[in-house]
């Protein structure tokens, strides 16, 4: 095959663009969502103690980090009539739909009862949004082989996350608030920002197609992570991520209740 042959085969249209970055754009509405306002939801709305809503949070996020590397390499090695990535956007959006659905809810629970629901739909949540989202974070060489056409895919879906993350930014707070009590507008909100990701991320799987498979590294999950314990680089990358992780959450959570009590 010619290199102009190549080029025109590994072009990736500005609609396909969209199409990939409509899951970005959908899955601000959970991330975001989480990231900013479960502690504030949690304490206030669900009334649970500062100090548990903490505990849930952070096992959460400890659990999703080992996880998405379970998923990553599960995926590398997926082979089906839908593609290498797209059957897990297919199979996970719905579920990760109805966790982030139920999490929102206020049920008549009490004590450790309390506790453990919410906790329980926390690890749900952050494991079925692994699912869904690692594997599509890793299709973009399967779209095209061209680096330059994986870049303008890639600024695309950027350009339409931080669309999401203003929306969601702007809207949660008013939108949970629009209601005669905060647990029917936390759970309205819930239903709606739960339907808008459900919706834009399926239009990624229906949208685009994978014209490139991999065949994974060879690895086994054991070696994995002993290649990782010795990647001192990626460690430090893995550090300085978790530092703007907890920044941009305890920003978030702060700005919650410096509104409610200033």
């Amino acid at each position: 095959m010619g290199s102009s042959e190549t080029i025109k085969t590994d072009k990736v249209s500005f609609s396909q663009m969209l199409g990939f970055g409509s899951a970005t754009f959908g899955s601000e509405f959970i991330y975001s969502t989480v990231g900013i306002f479960a502690m504030y939801f949690l304490t206030d709305v669900a009334i649970i103690g500062a100090a548990l809503a903490g505990v849930i949070l952070l096992l959460a996020r400890f659990w999703d980090a080992f996880f998405d590397l379970i998923i990553g390499y599960i995926s590398d090695h997926t082979k089906s009539r839908w593609g290498q990535r797209r059957p897990y956007i297919l199979f996970g959006t719905i579920p990760l739909a109805v966790c982030f659905i139920l999490f929102f809810q206020t049920p008549q629970l009490f004590g450790d009862a309390k506790f453990i629901y919410y906790l329980v739909l926390m690890l749900l949540m952050w494991t079925v949004y692994s699912i869904t989202y690692v594997p599509y974070t890793a299709m973009v060489p399967n779209i095209t082989r061209d680096a330059k056409q994986r870049s303008s895919v890639m600024g695309v879906a950027r350009f339409m996350s931080m669309i999401g993350l203003i929306i969601v930014g702007a809207l949660t707070r008013p939108l949970a608030g629009a209601f005669s009590t905060p647990q029917i507008g936390w759970s309205t909100m819930a239903i709606i920002f739960g339907s808008i990701m459900a919706v834009f991320t399926l239009i990624t799987f229906f949208t685009v197609r994978e014209r490139y498979g991999s065949e994974g590294s060879g690895y086994q999950v054991k070696d994995v992570f002993k290649l990782i314990g010795k990647n001192k680089p990626f460690l430090n990358l893995c550090f300085v991520t978790l530092c703007v992780f907890i920044v941009f959450t305890a920003t978030g959570t702060m700005l919650n209740y410096f509104f409610k009590f200033a």
